[in-house]
């Protein structure tokens, strides 16, 4: 796409959408937006890293009124601000030796929640989660990683923490903890209960991607099928379905498809799902299914989606 200027206004939006929010893109290392007619899209960053082949920013996170990214350079990495089209670039954060990673906006727009991993020897602060208000300021630490007991064979017991996603009333923060490979982590559904942290099996001889709740209790995701209706081998396939509360098989929302599902992003309310598809003659194509609606292929770089997020309606 070519680059425009981030502060030029958002054009206005036909009566036949067929998005329901402005869809945001992260590829070849710069963020651009896909407006909700599934046509217009453009650059909102222009980037740049002093390491030759490296793309700038590795991954963003979005606000109402605002957007954070990590910007990965030979220094040091950046913690970036910006408004929601990507005007007036700021740095909130940046110290030689401290990798940055996992940006998430507080619910009410005003503070970022980072990962920092700490790599000077020695380390002058813990490694851990912080925090930093967008209107600037120091960090605050939120949550140190777990101390390690062995630096060569640290203990399974214990975690680096990254900040994954906030509680529906904004109270507390949900944590990914621990190693991320383990022999029971998938690829069928669990369950967990936000206050005892029980896990149990919710389809567990399914094959789910992409899993996501609704309010009313239901969750989607997507399946990956090995057999038709009658029962005969095709090969996988990828079908998004819904899993309503108390049911137990899940509902078709579209018709399956071949390619590879690399990612996808469900739209609020289960309107649908945007998905990343891959195929031996297309590295990255960028698609929008509508529930019970027809395919609509959305414009992308074909080079690969890194993230996806929806912006403010």
């Amino acid at each position: 796409a070519t680059p425009t200027s981030a502060a030029t206004a958002a054009p206005t939006q036909p009566a036949d959408d067929l998005l329901p929010a402005p869809l945001y893109v992260l590829e070849l290392g710069q963020i651009a937006r896909i407006e909700r007619d599934g046509v217009s899209r453009r650059l909102l960053t222009e980037e740049r890293v002093q390491i030759e082949g490296v793309r700038p920013i590795a991954e963003f996170a979005l606000a109402a009124e605002a957007m954070a990214y990590i910007v990965g350079d030979l220094d040091a990495d950046r913690l970036v601000a910006a408004d929601a089209l990507g005007a007036e670039p700021r740095t909130l954060y940046s110290e030689p030796g401290h990798e940055l990673s996992d940006p998430l906006f507080a619910p009410d727009g005003a503070t970022v929640l980072f990962r920092l991993l700490n790599n000077q020897q020695p380390a002058d602060q813990p490694s851990g989660i912080y925090r930093i208000d967008l209107a600037g300021g120091e960090p605050a630490l939120l949550r140190a990683d777990d101390p390690v007991d062995d630096p060569v064979n640290p203990a399974r017991a214990v975690s680096g923490y990254q900040p994954a996603a906030f509680s529906a009333d904004g109270s507390g923060v949900l944590l990914l903890a621990g190693p991320a490979d383990d022999p029971e982590a998938g690829p069928s559904l669990w369950r967990a209960d936000a206050a005892t942290l029980a896990m149990a099996p919710l389809l567990p001889a399914t094959f789910a991607r992409a899993p996501a709740g609704l309010p009313d209790g239901a969750r989607l995701f997507a399946v990956s099928l090995v057999r038709d209706a009658a029962g005969t081998a095709t090969g996988a396939t990828f079908q998004p379905v819904a899993l309503p509360d108390g049911a137990s098989a899940p509902t078709p929302l579209g018709e399956p498809f071949p390619e590879l599902l690399e990612r996808a992003l469900w739209a609020p309310g289960g309107a649908g799902v945007v998905a990343e598809l891959s195929s031996e003659e297309r590295r990255s194509l960028l698609r929008w299914l509508p529930t019970g609606g027809e395919p609509v292929q959305l414009p992308s770089s074909e080079d690969g989606v890194v993230q996806l997020a929806w912006g403010a309606a």
